[in-house]
C-alpha cells in the first residue's frame, strides 16, 4: 500500500504518471493487481501474463505516451521477455521480494540492472540472509555509482564481522556496525515490528510436543557420535556449527530428509505364471514360420 500511495503522490502532486514496472512473484501477481484497483483505481495497469502470444498482445500500443502507467510482470516473464522491456524506458522500477537480486552474478541480477530506469526501490522483508555482501548487492543495485566497488565493502564491513562471528566476538565490533548503519540508514526505509502490531489481531501460540521416532533417535545420537561431528564441536567454528544444526534439523522434521532409505512394501505374492493354450502357441509359431499369411489365417488357425 505505501508503494502504492508512493506512485499515486507522484501522478496527483507531481504529474508524474510513469510509466513505472513492478516486478512480482508469479503468486503475487494479482493482488497487487487488486490493490491498485481499490486504492488506485485512476491509475492504468497493465498485468503481463500469458503464454508468449498473449503477452505480445497486451503490449501492443504500450510505447505511446498514455498507453499504460503500471506494468506488472512476473521475474520469469521479464526474463523471457528482455527485449520488449529493456527497450522500453521506465520511471521506476520496483523490485517486490527483492530477495531475487540478493546474488550479483545470477541471470536476474545481470539483466535487470540493465534496463532504463530513472528510479529505483527494492522490497524485501529479508535484506540480509546468509551473507552481508547480499546487502551489497541490493546497494549496488540501487546506486551503482555510490556502492561501486565489491572489494572496499567486503573488506570494510563483510571480512571483519565474519571473522567477529567465527571468534564469538561480535561485541567487540559495534562500533563496526555502528559504521555499517550509518552508510545504509539513508537508503533504507525500516518498518519495525512495533509500528504495525497495533494494527495487527493478537497472536496465540498453541504448542505441541512431539517425541521423536525410533528411526529419528538412532539417526540422532549416530550423528552426534561421529567422528567428524565431534571434531567440528570441539573446534568450535561458527560456520561448522550452523551446519550440525541445519542436518540435526533435518532429522527432527522427517528422518528422509536426512537419510532416505527405499520404500519397501509388506505386501508378497508369488510369481504371476500364465500358461497359454497349446492351440495359441501353435498358431503363433505357424505364424512365426510364414506358413499362415494375414490376420484371417492366423484367426482360423486358432478355431477349433
Amino acid at each position: 500500500i505505501q508503494t502504492i500511495a508512493l506512485l499515486a503522490h507522484l501522478a496527483i502532486e507531481q504529474e508524474v504518471w510513469g510509466p513505472h514496472l513492478i516486478v512480482v512473484p508469479t503468486s503475487v501477481q494479482l493482488n497487487w493487481e487488486m490493490e491498485f484497483k481499490k486504492w488506485a483505481p485512476g491509475i492504468k495497469v497493465m498485468t503481463c501474463f500469458g503464454n508468449r502470444a498473449e503477452r505480445a498482445l497486451k503490449r501492443k500500443g504500450w510505447r505511446s505516451a498514455d498507453a499504460l502507467h503500471v506494468c506488472i510482470a512476473s521475474y520469469s516473464v521479464v526474463l523471457q521477455d528482455l527485449h520488449s522491456f529493456k527497450c522500453k524506458r521506465w520511471y521506476y522500477m520496483i523490485l517486490d521480494e527483492a530477495q531475487h537480486i540478493k546474488n550479483f552474478r545470477s541471470k536476474k541480477w545481470q539483466e535487470l540492472i540493465k534496463f532504463n530506469t530513472e528510479r529505483r526501490l527494492l522490497l524485501t522483508g529479508t535484506p540480509l540472509q546468509n551473507d552481508l555482501m547480499e546487502l551489497w548487492s541490493l546497494l549496488h543495485f540501487l546506486m551503482p555509482h555510490v556502492f561501486e566497488s565489491y572489494h572496499d565493502f567486503k573488506d570494510w564491513f563483510a571480512d571483519p564481522l565474519n571473522i567477529a562471528i567465527q571468534r564469538s566476538a561480535v561485541s567487540q565490533e559495534l562500533g563496526l556496525i555502528a559504521r555499517l548503519h550509518e552508510v545504509v540508514r539513508p537508503f533504507m526505509l525500516r518498518r519495525m515490528k512495533s509500528e504495525v502490531e497495533k494494527q495487527m489481531p493478537a497472536k496465540h501460540e498453541h504448542v505441541e510436543r512431539c517425541s521423536l521416532s525410533r528411526r529419528q533417535q538412532v539417526l540422532y545420537e549416530e550423528f552426534m557420535q561421529r567422528r567428524e561431528t565431534q571434531k567440528v564441536l570441539k573446534k568450535g567454528d561458527y560456520f561448522s556449527m550452523l551446519g550440525i544444526l541445519m542436518k540435526l534439523r533435518k532429522v527432527c522434521n522427517h528422518p528422509e530428509l536426512f537419510e532416505a532409505r527405499r520404500a519397501t512394501s509388506p505386501f508378497a505374492m508369488a510369481p504371476l505364471e500364465v500358461n497359454l493354450p497349446g492351440l495359441i502357441l501353435m498358431g503363433l509359431h505357424l505364424a512365426i514360420k510364414g506358413r499362415c499369411c494375414g490376420e484371417r489365417n492366423f484367426c482360423s488357425a486358432l478355431l477349433p
